[in-house]
């Protein structure tokens, strides 16, 4: 066993019901008995794949066996053989393994760019577990994410490090189902309702990835990025897409993203990658559609009784009953709007009373309802209006 990546005690502990339950969950089917190991199919498109599964621990062999299963297994998901093994042994999470390749020796990354990564893996959940809670196909998520898709986050796990250019490692906690065994695999019928939230988060976050993969593919032959909104109703968005992009980080080698599945629950049998590879060449159609969804949102996003101080940019008097001005938003403006510039619908009293403070080069202050839609910020009725006196 020297060399091999997982240690032999590591290969003996590894039982033939945790490889069995493991196989199940991904599609394998069960065939005949060939002497001391059991032969498992699995058909993906025209071909067919074969393994054997030890029988018996007690084997003199045993480890030598699990090791070419693991091998085998590897080969047919495009994975690593210590993700496939930590697959099975991780019987309570679902994983994620996101592989960067910085300009850096194998196994390092410059310390900001893996700080920016982690935001951006960080992000790619959040933007998943957003979708899941809404469940509504959105160009753009909201700024205000709900309360369960954040505590979703606490929930996540930052596993080790694996070999390889730098890979990121996800795990998802998945609960058992309520009143079935540990060692219970839950069938494929199972509504998707009846999942936990984890597993619900992981299927929403593999139909997207693997959805916004193949809209940089089609866009990158044709030019078109509409096709990415043809999209959303599998969770690509703004949000994902600008988060996928940020995974490159500041060389632009592409990266990508391996699915594994806790065995605790089945997977659909129409989830047959595993592995979603985004190459240096799709990455300029990711950030374009997260511009042009951002641009193309339809759904507005509200801001009540925000609160903008800044200095006017312009004025636009609309006829004789008031007019707009441009607010930059400045310290003191809610977080969330800080740094935006605002549009606000005046009077013809504060219209006014605003171009009197833009010729004097005095800050504002308003409070109002701000609405987004697509890249514009307005307020149409301020509820309050002061002139800074300072």
């Amino acid at each position: 066993m020297t060399g091999f990546p997982v240690a032999e005690d590591d290969l003996r502990a590894l039982t033939p019901r945790d490889a069995a339950r493991y196989l199940r969950t991904r599609g394998w089917v069960e065939g005949e008995r060939v002497r001391y190991s059991m032969r498992w199919r699995l058909r993906l498109g025209d071909r067919e794949h074969t393994v054997l599964l030890p029988a018996m621990t007690a084997l003199t062999d045993y480890p030598n066996r699990m090791a070419d299963l693991l091998q085998d297994l590897a080969q047919v998901e495009g994975r690593t053989v210590v993700s496939v093994h930590a697959d099975m042994v991780l019987t309570e999470v679902d994983t994620q393994e996101i592989r960067t390749r910085p300009n850096t020796p194998s196994g390092t990354i410059p310390l900001l760019e893996g700080a920016a990564a982690v935001t951006r893996v960080k992000d790619l959940l959040l933007s998943a577990a957003t979708a899941e809670v809404l469940d509504e196909p959105r160009l753009v998520l909201p700024r205000n994410k709900p309360r369960r898709a954040k505590e979703f986050l606490n929930q996540a796990l930052l596993g080790t490090t694996k070999p390889g250019s730098y890979i990121f490692s996800v795990q998802i906690p998945v609960e058992a189902h309520p009143g079935s065994p540990s060692n219970t695999v839950v069938p494929r019928r199972t509504a998707t309702a009846e999942l936990p939230f984890g597993r619900r988060v992981s299927q929403r976050l593999y139909e997207a990835v693997h959805a916004a993969r193949k809209a940089a593919m089609l866009s990158t032959e044709s030019g078109d990025l509409a096709v990415f909104a043809e999209q959303a109703r599998l969770g690509v968005s703004a949000d994902l897409c600008e988060s996928l992009a940020g995974l490159a980080g500041d060389a632009g080698n592409g990266f990508a993203i391996t699915f594994g599945w806790s065995p605790r629950w089945s997977v659909p049998h129409t989830y047959t990658q595993p592995r979603a590879d985004f190459s240096a060449e799709l990455l300029p159609s990711l950030s374009g559609a997260a511009e042009m969804l951002r641009s193309d949102d339809p759904t507005p996003e509200s801001y009540p009784q925000a609160l903008i101080l800044g200095p006017s940019l312009s004025l636009a008097r609309v006829g004789t009953d008031g007019g707009h001005i441009l607010v930059a938003a400045g310290p003191g403006t809610n977080e969330e709007l800080r740094g935006r510039q605002i549009r606000v619908r005046l009077t013809g009293e504060q219209y006014d009373q605003a171009a009197h403070a833009h010729a004097q080069h005095h800050d504002l202050i308003f409070q109002g309802t701000v609405v987004r839609q697509g890249r514009m910020y307005e307020m149409a009725h301020p509820t309050r209006f002061v002139v800074s006196s300072t």
